[in-house]
């Protein structure tokens, strides 16, 4: 979309994308700060959380390669899209009705396939949108709204949960409902005509720059000590796997403060990545992993798990949007997709490995050895990204 020749600083598609995600996130939100416990009641220990929030990414890395590749090759967005949003939204109408934790473990991947497929076309789209000097402000625009969509989820769960007296099934059901309303404004999302058609895409490995590697690593080194944020749900409850109403409460109540932070710095932290570069705001936001992780460790109190989550919403808010604009930078125009899905790919395998080895050491060692073992793999990465040019 443009204006006297010059890109809007905010096209139409970039603001329906995300009103896009405001409605599934609220979806999906009513959902996550409930899932370790509803986890729990059915039987899951700390393995199980591992194994879930392992799956929950992972699963859709294979899924974000593919359509990554073919909304490339394609030309097509939007029905990419589409699609993922509406196999997410099926698989939470499906969840409420699980017995055993085993029905989550095989069901949660679906709604991250639905990630899978959707999420590197809908980043595809929004680099397309915008141009270089203002892809931190439409990455993190849409970062805030789907992270407020988060809070207005949250916020949900708390209201049903506490005040309402709804089961956890019965709040899962809701969710699943928001989510098909979420797919409604997809239709007045448009394809760029500017999207490459002048070759013909073939991906090979070796298509992919030198520069757009040594992120890979760097990012996934970080991945390997970013672990499921269901650890700190469960730690806010007092590390245990038995709940009070009490315990419930307090820990959607974190969780909606995590996200009230995330919401409010997404769009000036793009903002911010704008004018002092994404390396370093990300090198920021690494920082702030670690000061988070410090706390959790050090100050086992309410005072801690305050500060704590609060901290981990400033991080996110820093990383979360930040990490895909610089993959977006460094991949060349007619393969951004390509890029942005195998780069997404590549931190969902990841991210399996992390919670599930988060787990283990959890049942192992004890749960304070995670912090421990974040705060190492974040250091490093730090390290390594300052030797990241363009």
């Amino acid at each position: 979309m443009k204006d006297n020749g010059k890109r809007l600083l905010l096209s139409r598609n970039i603001v329906v994308l995300s009103a896009v995600s405001f409605l599934n996130d609220i979806s999906s939100e009513i959902i996550m700060p409930i899932l370790p416990l509803f986890l729990a009641t059915l039987g899951g220990g700390a393995i199980s959380l591992g194994l879930l929030g392992g799956l929950e990414e992972s699963v859709s890395g294979f899924f974000k390669i593919l359509t990554g590749y073919f909304t490339d090759r394609l030309r097509r967005r939007r029905v990419f899209v589409f699609s993922g949003y509406f196999i997410s939204a099926l698989s939470k109408l499906m969840l409420p009705f699980s017995t055993i934790w085993q029905h989550v473990i095989a069901l949660r991947p679906l709604d991250r396939i639905g990630k899978g497929v959707r999420t590197p076309p809908r980043d595809a789209l929004i680099a397309d949108s915008s141009s270089e000097n203002n892809r931190g402000r439409a990455f993190g625009f849409h970062r805030a709204f789907d992270t407020l969509g988060a809070v207005a989820g949250s916020i949900t769960a708390l209201l049903l949960f506490s005040y309402l007296g709804f089961g956890l099934n019965l709040i899962i059901l809701v969710a699943g409902i928001i989510g098909f309303l979420a797919l409604t404004p997809i239709i007045l999302v448009k394809d760029p005509s500017r999207i490459s058609g002048s070759r013909k895409i073939v991906f090979k490995f070796r298509d992919i720059p030198g520069a757009v590697l040594k992120y890979y690593i760097i990012v996934g080194l970080f991945t390997l000590g970013n672990f499921s944020y269901m650890f700190l749900i469960i730690w806010a409850t007092g590390g245990g796997f038995t709940f009070t109403t009490a315990k419930i409460t307090l820990s959607i109540s974190l969780y909606i403060l995590f996200n009230i932070v995330y919401a409010a710095l997404s769009f000036p932290a793009g903002v911010i990545s704008d004018k002092i570069g994404r390396r370093n705001t990300l090198l920021i936001g690494y920082t702030f992993f670690i000061l988070t992780n410090i706390v959790f460790l050090v100050y086992v109190n309410i005072t801690g798990l305050i500060i704590g989550f609060i901290l981990y919403g400033v991080f996110n808010a820093l990383t979360e949007a930040n990490q895909r604009a610089l993959a977006a930078d460094l991949a060349p125009e007619h393969l951004r997709g390509t890029v942005l899905g195998s780069f997404q790919a590549v931190i969902s395998f990841l991210t399996f490995l992390s919670s599930l080895i988060a787990g283990l050491i959890w049942s192992i060692l004890g749960a304070s050895f995670i912090f421990i073992y974040g705060a190492v793999l974040a250091f490093s990465a730090s390290v390594l990204l300052t030797t990241i040019k363009r």
